[in-house]
């Protein structure tokens, strides 16, 4: 069964897709936002003057993605998609690296010659 999640004349992008999760890149008019359908709604991740927001990684539970906050360097946002709760997971001016897969996100930054590796967990 085929579900129709856009309709619009604007060209929704840069989807990924995981589980029953699909993610997506629209933009609202003025810059891009992001979108996610959670298997039975759709939620607009995002509501801000970022042209950046990218997503980073989308499993069945979780989505991670980083958004340009006016700093030097983009940052990190994760939310469970069910009760739209979004927690920033860095907020800081260097720049990181991220991994992701079900239950886990690893964040890293390079604040000089060495790497600082921040670790969360999410079950």
């Amino acid at each position: 069964m085929a579900i129709r999640l856009t309709n619009n004349n604007i060209d929704d992008v840069f989807f990924s897709i995981a589980g029953n999760n699909a993610g997506w890149r629209t933009s609202d008019g003025r810059d891009d936002e992001l979108y996610l359908y959670n298997g039975s709604s759709i939620i607009q991740l995002t509501r801000n003057n970022s042209n950046d927001d990218t997503f980073q990684g989308i499993s069945d539970r979780y989505v991670l993605w980083e958004s340009d906050t006016g700093r030097p360097f983009n940052e990190f946002f994760l939310s469970d998609g069910r009760i739209r709760r979004t927690v920033q997971l860095t907020n800081n001016n260097k720049q990181e690296y991220f991994g992701a897969d079900d239950g886990a996100i690893a964040v890293g930054t390079l604040p000089g010659k060495w790497y600082c590796w921040l670790l969360w967990f999410f079950k």
